[in-house]
C-alpha cells in the first residue's frame, strides 16, 4: 500500500491544481477554507484513490469507492488494499508528507513562501523539488522523497495564498509553476507600488485598482518566523560503555513506524534470550566480572522493556518453545494494548480494555516466579498455574509467562492481580485495525503547528498531534504520560482537528521516562453504542534539558559546500556542551568541538557539509548533530535528512519524431501486420533513460546511433497486427520528463478489391510527422504537401487540413493565455494565410 504513495508522487501536483483547491489558507482553528495539512492529506488521498481505481479498471476489477473531498485514510487503504491490513503504514506515510510541509514555515526565505514579488525563485526550488523527489524514488528512498514532496508543496500551495491569483478572477490553476520551460509574464517588480496601507489590522481589498485592471501578478511581503527547527531520527550511538548504552536507551523517543530506517528503539521490539550458559558463568565468575555480568543482563532488561519487547530467560532445551514470542511480534497489524514495568515490587491489580477490533490477544508476564490470576469482563477467573483454562492456555518457559486468550467473548474491561518478589513486566497485546500515531509538535501563532521530533524539554509544557488510524469515527477521552516503571500520570488536555485527528497539550514533561496511553471510544455502525477501546505507545520516551534546533534544507549539491546553523538552549544558564556532528555517509563535516550556553542560557554554532562531487543525484544523507552537557551527560540532538541533487538545468521533454509508417493493410487485419519507426531524443538534456508502449499490443526494439549533429538518437522500432491500430510511445527522460507519441491509424476499406488506404493521424503536439508532417511556418504549406500523398482522396485531405488548423489554433490559444494579456480579448482567429475576407455587410476583416 505504501508503494501507491511513491507512484502517486508523480502524479500529486497535478491533484493539487484543480480548483477546489485555489483558495487562501487559515489558522489551524479558524474557519473559511483549508490548512497546508489538509490540503496535502487531501490530495495525497485523491491522488492514490485515482491511482488504485485505475490499477483496478486496467486489471477488469471493480472500485466502488467515490472519489471527493470525504475521503479518509481508513477508506482508501480498505478500498484499494486486497488484504485487512491496517491503515497504520499508510497513514504514516501521508503524516510525514504533511509535517514535512509544516517545517517549511521556519524556512527564512522569500523563495520558499512566493514572498515579495519572488516567483521566479519559489518555481526554481519546486522545479529541483520535482527533480529530487523523482531521483529519490528511483534509488529507492522513499522516506526524503516525501520529506522534498511535503516541502515543495508548501511553496506551490504558498502561490494561491500569498499572492493576487485569486483576486484577479482566476479560478483556474496557474499551471506555469510546475512548467519552468514556460514564461513568467506581467509580473510586479519588487519595487511597483501594489498596495495601499491597512486599517489596522484589516487589510481587506488593499490591492491597488491598477495593478488589478492590467492583471499584475504580485506577492506579500516576507514575515519572520521563529527559528526553531524540529528534528527528525537518531541519533546513532556506538560505544562499548554499558552505562552510557542504557543512558541512551532511556534518552531514546519513538516516532511512527513502518518502512523508515528508524534508529534502534523507533518502532522495534527488542526481545533477548538470555540462556542459562550466561547465568552460569554469572556465578562462576570472579567479583569484578560478576558485576559486569549483571550491568550486561540488566543492560539487556532495560533495552527490552524501553522498547517495549521482552528480556527471556530460558535454558537452552527450551529456547525453542520461547521463539513463539517472536512470532507473535512479526505478525502484521500488532498494537500495544497496555505495557507496565515494576521495580520496586508491589502486589496490584492492573486492569485493560479490550474493544471489538481486536483478534489474537497474548498477555505476557515476564519475571522469577509472579504469582496472578486473570480476570474476564464478566468474572470469569483463571490463575497462572492452569496451563488450560476457560481464559486461555497458558506457556510458561523460563521467567515467561505467555497467556493466549481464548477468541470468545473478550470484549471489555479486564483484569490482572499480580504479586511477585522480584522485578516484573506486562504486556498485553493484539491485532487491529485501529492504532494511533503520536508527534510531538511546536504550536505556532495562529493556531498551526510543525514537527518536533528530538526529545522535549524537561519541565516545559508540550503538544502531541494524535491520529488515531482505522476507524473513521473515534472519540478520544484521555492522552496520558505513564511513568514507564512506577504509577505517576500526566494528564493532556484535548482538542480535536477532525474525525481522527487530535492536539494535546501537556502542561510539563517529566523527568522520569514515560510511555503515552490513549483511551477513547471507537463508534462502529455494527453495534448499538461505542466500544471503549485504550491503546499504548511500546517504546519509552524521555525529556532532556537542552533542545538543539536548525533550518531546514531538502537538497544540496554534490561538492558544493553547505553551511547549516542551528541553536543550542538550555534549561539552565551556562555550562560547557560537547558539539559532535557526523553523516551517515562519510561525508565531510565541519563543527565547533564546543559551546558555551553563557547567562542566557543558549548559543549559537554552524556545522559545514560537503557531499563528495561524484555523489549521484538522488542520493539521501543523514546529518547527526549532538549537543552533550559535559557535567550532567545530559543530552539531544537534531537528525536533519538532505537529498544530494545535481542542479536542474534541462527543463525540456523528450522529443518523438515518427520516421516512416508502412501499412499494406487487407481487409481481413488478422492476416497482415504493420510497422512504425520513430526517432527519439532529448537535445542538450540529460538523455533518454527509457521508451515504453502505453498503448500497443505489438513489439518494440530499441537501437540508438548518433545523428550528424552529434546528438544521440534512440530508433523505436514498432510491429503489430492491422488489427490493433494504436499505439502510444512513451519517452523519459534521466529527469523523469515524459513525452508521449500517439498514432491511431485509421483502415479505409476500398471496394472492388481495391488495396486499403492509410491514413495516420497524429495527435495535437505529440509527435511529429509520419505521413503527415507537422506544418513548421503555415497551414498553406501542409496544403502543398497534401496534394503530394496521391493515395489519399479529397475528403482525407481535407479532414487532415482541418485537424492541422485545430492544432495551430489551440497552439495559438495557449500562447496568448500563457502571456497573461492586459486586457482580457476575445477574438477570431484567422488560420489561413491568404488576405482576410470582409464580412458580407462589408464590415471590416474578421
Amino acid at each position: 500500500m505504501v508503494s501507491l504513495v511513491a507512484v502517486a508522487v508523480f502524479l500529486l501536483c497535478g491533484t493539487l491544481f484543480q480548483s477546489p483547491q485555489v483558495a487562501a489558507f487559515k489558522s489551524l482553528f479558524l474557519g473559511g477554507s483549508l490548512t497546508h495539512r489538509e490540503i496535502t492529506q487531501l490530495a495525497i488521498l485523491r491522488k492514490t484513490a485515482e491511482v488504485c481505481r485505475d490499477i483496478a479498471t486496467a486489471q477488469g476489477r471493480d472500485f466502488t469507492l467515490p472519489i471527493n473531498n470525504s475521503l479518509t485514510p481508513s477508506a482508501v487503504q480498505e478500498a484499494c488494499s486486497a488484504s485487512a491490513a491496517s491503515s497504520h503504514v499508510f497513514y504514516l506515510a501521508i503524516t510525514q508528507i504533511f509535517l514535512s510541509n509544516a517545517v517549511q514555515l521556519f524556512a527564512l526565505s522569500e523563495a520558499h513562501h512566493i514572498h515579495n514579488e519572488a516567483f521566479s525563485e519559489g518555481r526554481d526550488l519546486i522545479t529541483q523539488g520535482v527533480a529530487a523527489v523523482k531521483a529519490s524514488v528511483l534509488k529507492g528512498s522513499y522516506i526524503p522523497a516525501r520529506n522534498t514532496l511535503g516541502a515543495l508543496c508548501h511553496t506551490l500551495q504558498d502561490f494561491y495564498s500569498h499572492s493576487n491569483w485569486v483576486e484577479l478572477g482566476s479560478t483556474a490553476p496557474f499551471s506555469t509553476l510546475i512548467k519552468p520551460e514556460l514564461p513568467l509574464n506581467n509580473l510586479a517588480g519588487p519595487s511597483t507600488p501594489t498596495c495601499r496601507s491597512c486599517t489596522g489590522s484589516d487589510c481587506r481589498d488593499n490591492i491597488l485598482p491598477e495593478i488589478l485592471l492590467r492583471k499584475k501578478l504580485t506577492s506579500g511581503y516576507f514575515s519572520v518566523y521563529s527559528s526553531r527547527k524540529p528534528a527528525d531520527f537518531g541519533p546513532l550511538t556506538r560505544t562499548t560503555n554499558a552505562d552510557i548504552f542504557k543512558e541512551r536507551i532511556n534518552s531514546l523517543s519513538a516516532d511512527g513506524g513502518g518502512d523508515e530506517p528508524e534508529m534502534c528503539l523507533s518502532g522495534l521490539l527488542v526481545t533477548f534470550m538470555l540462556t542459562n550458559v550466561l547465568l552460569r558463568r554469572r556465578r562462576t565468575a570472579s567479583q569484578s566480572q560478576q558485576f559486569k555480568l549483571r550491568s550486561d543482563i540488566q543492560l539487556y532488561r532495560d533495552l527490552a522493556h524501553a522498547s517495549g519487547g521482552q528480556a527471556i530467560t530460558v535454558t537452552k532445551a527450551t529456547l525453542s518453545q520461547a521463539t513463539a514470542v517472536i512470532t507473535d511480534a512479526s505478525t502484521s497489524a500488532l498494537v500495544t494494548v497496555l505495557q507496565v514495568v515494576r521495580s520496586p515490587i508491589i502486589a496490584e491489580n492492573v486492569s485493560f480494555v479490550l474493544d471489538p477490533s481486536l483478534s489474537n490477544v497474548t498477555v505476557y508476564i515476564t519475571g522469577d516466579s509472579p504469582v496472578f490470576t486473570l480476570y474476564s469482563p464478566t468474572g470469569v477467573s483463571q490463575s497462572g498455574s492452569v496451563a488450560d483454562g476457560p481464559l486461555g492456555s497458558i506457556l510458561t518457559v523460563g521467567n515467561l509467562n505467555r497467556v493466549k486468550l481464548n477468541s470468545d467473548s473478550q470484549t471489555g474491561e479486564w483484569k490482572i492481580s499480580i504479586d511477585s518478589t522480584h522485578s516484573y513486566s506486562l504486556k498485553v497485546i493484539g491485532q487491529s485495525s485501529v492504532n494511533f500515531l503520536i508527534n510531538f509538535v511546536e504550536q505556532l501563532e495562529g493556531g498551526d503547528f510543525t514537527p518536533k521530533a528530538n526529545r522535549p524539554f524537561i519541565g516545559r509544557n508540550a503538544t502531541l498531534f494524535v491520529s488515531v488510524t482505522g476507524g473513521d469515527s473515534v472519540s478520544v477521552t484521555d492522552v496520558l504520560l505513564v511513568e514507564a516503571s512506577g504509577s505517576d500520570v500526566v494528564h493532556g488536555t484535548i482538542k480535536s482537528l477532525g474525525a481522527t485527528d487530535f492536539l494535546v497539550n501537556i502542561d510539563r514533561i517529566p523527568e522520569w521516562a514515560f510511555v503515552v496511553q490513549l483511551k477513547g471510544l471507537l463508534n462502529d455502525s455494527t453495534r448499538s453504542s461505542p466500544s471503549r477501546f485504550q491503546r499504548q505507545s511500546p517504546t519509552q520516551q524521555r525529556g532532556s534539558g537542552v533542545n538543539i534546533m536548525a533550518q531546514p534544507n531538502n537538497t544540496i549539491e554534490p561538492g558544493i559546500p553547505f553551511n547549516l546553523n542551528f541553536t543550542l538552549v538550555t534549561n539552565a544558564t551556562g555550562g560547557s556542551y560537547t558539539i559532535r556532528a557526523w553523516t551517515d555517509r562519510s561525508f565531510s563535516v565541519s563543527f565547533p568541538s564546543s559551546l558555551d550556553t553563557g547567562t542566557e542560557g543558549s548559543a549559537q554554532g554552524s556545522v559545514t557539509l560537503t557531499a563528495r562531487s561524484d555523489t549521484e543525484s538522488g542520493t539521501d544523507v543523514t546529518l547527526t548533530i549532538e549537543a552533550e552537557d559535559s557535567e550532567s551527560s545530559d543530552s539531544n540532538y537534531v537528525v536533519l535528512r538532505f537529498t544530494v541533487m545535481t542542479k536542474v538545468t534541462d527543463f525540456s521533454s523528450p522529443v518523438c519524431q515518427v520516421v516512416s509508417i508502412k501499412a499494406d493493410c487487407p481487409v481481413e487485419c488478422s492476416k497482415a501486420s504493420w510497422e512504425l519507426s520513430a526517432n527519439l531524443t532529448d537535445g542538450n538534456g540529460t538523455g533518454i533513460a527509457n521508451v515504453s508502449l502505453s498503448r500497443g499490443n505489438g513489439s518494440l526494439s530499441l537501437s540508438y546511433v548518433m545523428s550528424a549533429d552529434g546528438t544521440n538518437v534512440t530508433v523505436a522500432s514498432y510491429n503489430a497486427s492491422c488489427c490493433s491500430q494504436e499505439v502510444e510511445l512513451v519517452a523519459v527522460d534521466r529527469l523523469q520528463q515524459v513525452e508521449s507519441a500517439f498514432v491511431r491509424d485509421s483502415l479505409l476499406q476500398k471496394r472492388a478489391g481495391k488495396k486499403a488506404a492509410f491514413v495516420t493521424r497524429v495527435r495535437t503536439g505529440q509527435c511529429q510527422g509520419g505521413h503527415l508532417s507537422r506544418p513548421r511556418s503555415s497551414t498553406t504549406r501542409m496544403d502543398c504537401h497534401l496534394q503530394g500523398h496521391t493515395e489519399l482522396n479529397k475528403a482525407a485531405r481535407q479532414e487532415a487540413m482541418l485537424a492541422c488548423k485545430r492544432k495551430k489554433a489551440l497552439k495559438q490559444l495557449a500562447d496568448l493565455q500563457a502571456s497573461n494579456p492586459m486586457v482580457a480579448m476575445i477574438s477570431t482567429l484567422d488560420l489561413r494565410d491568404d488576405p482576410p475576407t470582409p464580412h458580407r455587410g462589408g464590415g471590416g476583416p474578421v
